[in-house]
């Protein structure tokens, strides 16, 4: 493995491209599947707000952004109820761009709600209220089927850590045997860990799912310190590497305000982070970025630039309260 500080001159000797083919010629379309919950905010000083946020619903929403010049095309793909909440969370991501057809309505089920406590300096604590949520039941035998002949028609299916922690285990075991089978049938697998410790029975068992994930995804873009939560890794080269040997090929390590690293398994770039923004909410921080990142690379952006554009759009992201910030 080829190791480039970017910050020298030896980034010249990078490729411009990984090894990975990313789908780009025509309209891309891409699948985000997860839970939106109703969102309560509070803020030291500032008291509370409401709105709708989801780790993959931010992302789809960041995406959707991204691609309102270029024709590409971003789903969300989920269970809702039939109640208003539901509705107005629907009409929400409708105005936003992100296409609603692959969402499930289920009559007289609920949404999730979390509560974010963010003190002064951007940090952030969540709080969740999302046992027998609407989203829960989408990965149902009767839903599955033909929810895997839909996305077999997209390029791109993105998702995380949270997506598989609400499932119960049979729901898990028919979403990841769904991903495999869309991978061997040429679509392009995308994750996010995003461990959230208060969803899972233990670290082991988190550990066990997504690695199971990681096993079938093409890419993982995941935040050092949820790797090291989870897997115990000792720096973001341990994390690199252990992603490599599932069988990952491309892997982005975010690490706050410290350089983000990828590599695709030939090279591998460190890339510092340009500009230091003052902090607000880092909740949607890593969402925002991930959308930078598959955007670009869509776009035919190296690794290094498609980082320094999900950069970018997380370092905007920070300075508003709130997951998804005004347009």
């Amino acid at each position: 493995m080829k190791i480039v500080d970017s910050s020298k001159e030896s980034l010249r000797s990078a490729p411009e491209k990984s090894s990975l083919n990313w789908p780009g010629a025509g309209t891309q379309r891409v699948a985000a599947i997860g839970e939106c919950m109703i969102e309560i905010t509070e803020r030291e000083g500032v008291g509370l707000s409401y709105g709708y946020a989801g780790d993959t619903l931010n992302t789809a929403v960041y995406l959707a952004r991204e691609f309102n010049d270029c024709g590409h095309k971003v789903d969300y793909v989920t269970a809702v109820g039939d109640d208003d909440f539901s509705q107005q969370m629907v009409k929400l991501w409708i105005d936003e761009g992100v296409g609603t057809e692959l969402v499930t309505v289920i009559p007289g089920e609920l949404p999730g709600l979390y509560w974010v406590r963010t003190d002064n300096s951007g940090e952030r604590s969540f709080f969740y209220w999302r046992k027998e949520t609407a989203a829960q039941k989408l990965m149902e035998a009767t839903r599955a089927f033909g929810l895997a002949e839909q996305l077999a028609h997209y390029n791109i299916i993105y998702l995380s850590g949270i997506t598989l922690a609400i499932l119960l285990k049979e729901s898990r075991e028919l979403l990841l045997a769904m991903l495999d089978q869309l991978r061997r049938s040429g679509v392009l697998i995308v994750f996010d860990t995003n461990y959230r410790p208060k969803l899972w029975g233990s670290k082991q068992e988190a550990a066990f799912w997504i690695t199971r994930l990681a096993e079938i995804a093409h890419v993982a873009t995941v935040s050092f310190d949820d790797e090291q939560a989870v897997f115990g890794d000792g720096s973001t080269k341990d994390t690199i590497a252990r992603l490599h040997a599932t069988g990952v090929e491309e892997v982005i390590v975010k690490n706050g305000a410290k350089p983000c690293m990828v590599s695709d398994t030939q090279t591998l770039i460190e890339v510092p982070l340009k500009t230091i923004v003052k902090q607000v909410d880092t909740t949607a921080a890593g969402d925002s970025f991930n959308a930078g990142y598959i955007n670009a690379r869509i776009s035919g952006k190296g690794l290094q630039e498609s980082v320094e554009c999900a950069q970018k759009i997380a370092a905007m992201v920070v300075q508003f309260p709130g997951a998804v910030i005004p347009k």
